[in-house]
């Protein structure tokens, strides 16, 4: 059985019975938020692939929960498959003030008639992609080389910075899409614990344009010192996806007080991009 996703952030295991519903509601897709949290995990003790947070990175984690807007109606929680992501995400959600607890939106579904609701597992998602051993010596320490490689530069076997971002992308896309079919009205909060390459990609690919014209180094220098430096230990930046009707929306990404618009074309293209193979 499918599992449908209401506007409390909840998957409810009777999706006839809850579409019935939702199919009486006079408005749907008007002046819906979907906020996109993305964070980079907290201080790691160790290079390796299981490194975990050190006491430092676990106190970032708790500060960013701070910095995060109370979520308003349903918060999602999602994290990669690192240890270090995956702890960020755990002390989130135990930090973050979300409105209305869990247990209390299952008793309230159930008050109304929804029967079999449970509170969804957090899922994996975003992870820094596929680095060979080589890749992650020589250019995963220097994230801003990695960033700045073109196309041309990157063996056929290792995950391109534009595929990464087109990772990202086709995550808020997919999300967008699914905002046309909500009630009207919602503001929806997701989170995302993820790593330094992706977010850099991402920010590249979705605002590089927009920094070159207006970079706040005149001399022009590469994207990561334009925007003021690589993206610290539990940093987050806001992709806040605006919905005032079902057909057209607008996104605007918040990062260390700026704000820039991203055409929703440019988006949707990013989300669609496949590599070509690169002749030899």
């Amino acid at each position: 059985m499918n599992l449908l996703m209401n506007n409390f952030g909840i998957f409810i295991m009777n999706p006839e019975k809850f579409e019935s519903k939702i199919e009486q509601s006079p408005e749907r897709g008007n002046n819906v938020t979907l906020n996109f949290v993305f964070a980079r995990h907290g201080e790691k003790s160790s290079e390796g692939e299981e490194s975990t947070l050190t006491e430092g990175g676990q106190e970032q984690a708790v500060e960013l929960s701070r910095l995060i807007e109370t979520p308003k109606g349903g918060v999602k929680v999602y994290y990669s498959d690192k240890i270090r992501a995956h702890q960020t995400a755990e002390i989130l959600m135990n930090e973050v003030n979300v409105p209305q607890k869990q247990a209390e939106k299952i008793e309230e579904l159930e008050q109304k008639g929804f029967r079999g609701v449970r509170i969804h597992r957090q899922e994996k998602l975003l992870g820094t992609g596929v680095l060979d051993e080589k890749m992650v010596k020589t250019q995963f320490g220097g994230s801003a080389k990695f960033v700045e490689m073109s196309e041309e530069e990157i063996p056929q076997n290792v995950t391109s910075p534009r595929e990464l971002a087109s990772a990202v992308a086709k995550h808020i896309m997919r999300f967008v899409e699914v905002s046309s079919r909500l009630p009207s009205n919602v503001e929806g909060t997701l989170i995302n614990i993820t790593h330094l390459p992706t977010l850099l990609s991402f920010l590249k690919n979705a605002i590089g344009e927009d920094v070159d014209k207006n970079p706040i180094n005149p001399e022009g220098k590469n994207f990561v010192e334009k925007i003021g430096g690589p993206i610290s230990p539990a940093e987050q930046m806001t992709l806040r996806i605006y919905r005032e009707n079902k057909e057209n929306f607008k996104a605007i990404i918040q990062l260390r007080g700026r704000e820039f618009i991203i055409d929703p074309e440019n988006l949707n293209l990013l989300a669609t991009y496949e590599r070509a193979e690169i002749k030899k």
